[in-house]
């Protein structure tokens, strides 16, 4: 008693844990189960155990889950950082989306695949005469193309003269050099004589070749083929 007022009888206080003022009985932690933790944190801050029995603050970043958005914390600084990567190998998408460069490992489940992503051909990007390999005619042409480098079509017209054995059509890439020799199919998508096969004549990282094996086409007579192409 003061003489006015009546004052609680505190005790002395504990060094370290909690500190008492006279005539008050406002107390601060500043530790929990022997952690110390400073005072004075900012916004956004976190207490990471940095050191035996201490604590120090760290702040979050704001990494909101609207693009792909991680968060990552490094032991070896105690930090936080906002990551977009995604790990090797593991692809993460919603809707249409561009893959480009990827490396998947391992077996990939698909629905279906769409070769709908490369530039679509033209008839420039074929040739008709190859060397040392036989000849579609004098006059021939070709009359349409669909397609790109991985799938597509070619209509050849047989015309003129000097139509040979083994006539070839030979497509230069239209997007550029693959990192290796392909691996190419290619059918047949007409019914007319004759009754020859196609096949693949042979392939670089530039261009791939394609027959008709064993034949010689008629003139006037337009032939179809269909390809698929896998770079390897």
């Amino acid at each position: 008693f003061d003489g006015t007022n009546a004052q609680p009888d505190l005790e002395p206080p504990v060094t370290g844990d909690v500190t008492q003022s006279a005539g008050s009985t406002v107390a601060t932690v500043a530790k929990v189960n022997g952690v110390s933790y400073p005072a004075g944190p900012s916004t956004h801050q976190l207490p990471i155990v940095t050191a035996a029995n201490t604590a120090s603050y760290k702040t979050i970043p704001d990494c909101q889950d609207s693009s792909g958005n991680h968060i990552n914390y490094t032991q070896s600084t105690d930090a936080f950082s906002c990551g977009l990567s995604v790990p090797t190998n593991t692809v993460t998408t919603t809707g249409t989306q561009t893959l480009t460069n990827k490396t998947l490992g391992g077996t990939i489940p698909v629905n279906r695949l769409r070769a709908n992503q490369g530039s679509a051909i033209v008839v420039a990007d074929w040739t008709l005469s190859v060397a040392g390999l036989g000849s579609w005619g004098s006059t021939a042409t070709i009359t349409a193309v669909s397609g790109n480098d991985t799938a597509g079509s070619i209509t050849i017209l047989c015309s003129g003269t000097g139509q040979s054995a083994n006539p070839a059509f030979k497509l230069t890439f239209h997007d550029g050099a693959l990192s290796a020799f392909p691996i190419g199919l290619v059918v047949r998508g007409d019914g007319n004589g004759p009754a020859a096969f196609p096949a693949v004549f042979g392939e670089s990282t530039t261009s791939i070749t394609f027959g008709f094996v064993g034949g010689v086409p008629i003139s006037g007579t337009s032939y179809q083929f269909f390809y698929w192409i896998i770079g390897s």
